[in-house]
């Protein structure tokens, strides 16, 4: 069964399975999300095009300290600054850098009497550079860069719920190159067997073997990077619709890998054991 939430009541709980004990992972409410994701636009406007100062934000409300630290600030530690009453670190001044993709991650130690510092990639990346781990960021002109897409066949009608023939899709094994990109020459032959709905299996960034077909996430607002980019996702889904074909994402949030940054921030505040 799928849930559709909308973005403004969106809340859910993740189960994480770890050394044969389940966990559940509890995430907050939409509205914390909206306040907290670790990277925002700069509210300063500017016609400045070669730079851009960009906070960055943590929510880690059981860490004692964090820092930045960053392929635009030459990778120093930059000390980010706790607000006790939300639990939300932040840059206290704004950070030059220039238009373009940079690397980040976080360094952060939960006490101050801890002797070693603990690196976190960004739990909410959207895209990650898995061969370095590092979370990567594109600037342009002073803001983040949101990728663009123009939908061409929006106005198409789609089949209804009881009349749905879904085609479940592992992407990595349904192609030659494992791609999106890859599905599209095999549309046509979907529709020649009557398929007019496909369910994408997990396309979130995991860690795990092949057969864990994408259930265990390790970054849930990042999609695969051996899959395709975002606007590739978005081409296959608009040529699905040009066909009649609806579209479906799986996402069993019940269990998550162990590589899952929360769970490096504080697992004791993060998960809770299930009895």
């Amino acid at each position: 069964m799928i849930k559709l939430l909308s973005k403004n009541n969106f809340s859910h709980e993740i189960f994480c399975s770890i050394k044969s004990n389940y966990y559940r992972l509890s995430t907050i409410n939409s509205n914390i999300f909206t306040r907290t994701l670790s990277h925002s636009k700069n509210s300063s406007k500017s016609n400045e095009k070669k730079s851009s100062s960009t906070p960055f934000r943590l929510f880690a409300p059981t860490v004692a300290e964090a820092n930045l630290v960053s392929s635009f600030a030459n990778w120093r530690y930059i000390p980010m600054v706790k607000d006790i009453n939300t639990g939300i670190f932040e840059i206290p001044s704004s950070v030059e850098i220039n238009d373009g993709e940079h690397e980040y991650k976080f360094y952060i130690r939960k006490s101050v009497e801890q002797t070693y510092w603990t690196c976190v990639i960004d739990p909410y990346v959207e895209k990650y550079d898995a061969k370095h781990r590092h979370g990567l960021i594109t600037i342009r002109n002073r803001e983040k860069h949101i990728d663009t897409y123009e939908w061409k066949y929006d106005d198409i009608k789609l089949p209804e719920n009881d009349q749905l023939i879904i085609y479940e899709i592992y992407v990595a094994d349904f192609t030659e190159n494992g791609q999106f990109l890859g599905i599209l020459s095999k549309l046509n032959h979907l529709t020649d067997l009557g398929i007019n709905a496909i369910e994408l299996l997990p396309i979130q960034d995991y860690m795990g073997h092949e057969h864990d077909w994408g259930y265990t996430p390790t970054h849930h607002f990042a999609i695969k990077a051996s899959y395709g980019t975002k606007n590739d996702l978005k081409k296959l889904v608009d040529e699905c619709h040009k066909r009649g074909i609806r579209v479906f994402f799986d996402g069993v949030f019940n269990h998550s890998s162990s590589s899952c940054p929360l769970l490096s921030i504080d697992k004791h505040y993060w998960v809770k054991i299930i009895s």
